[in-house]
């Protein structure tokens, strides 16, 4: 098979291919190794439903005695994370019951002590 039939084939896989990321969005990975860290998305790879998002599965790569590598190199660079296992940070923070950015320090200070005086109160009774 040449090389411009698999370029066809797969234009014709990739066309009109939807995600519910796309790149520049910052989301949370959902399951896998990488479960619950965050990263920016910096491509998506349609053809394979995956996309690479920044620090996240590092991968590393053999690099080819060059100019630049005299002796080659061993070199981290971040691996491809299906797009089914990411989630928008804004969609996820309020799935979950995260506090919005719009609470300001002073709401959450006072919050956080009241909770801790019903704790020393709950102490106190006991």
């Amino acid at each position: 098979m040449t090389t411009a039939i698999k370029k066809k084939k797969l234009e014709y896989r990739t066309s009109g291919t939807k995600f519910h990321v796309k790149k520049g969005d910052e989301v949370v990975v959902i399951s896998g190794a990488e479960r619950g860290k965050r990263g920016r998305i910096r491509q998506i790879l349609p053809a394979k439903q995956r996309a690479i998002v920044e620090g996240l599965q590092q991968v590393k790569i053999h690099k080819k005695r060059s100019q630049d590598l005299p002796n080659g190199a061993i070199v981290e660079q971040d691996g491809n994370i299906h797009v089914s296992n990411l989630m928008l940070v804004e969609k996820y923070e309020k799935k979950h019951g995260k506090l919005p950015e719009s609470a300001t320090e002073e709401n959450v200070e006072s919050v956080s002590q009241e909770t801790a005086q019903e704790t020393t109160e709950e102490k106190a009774g006991k």
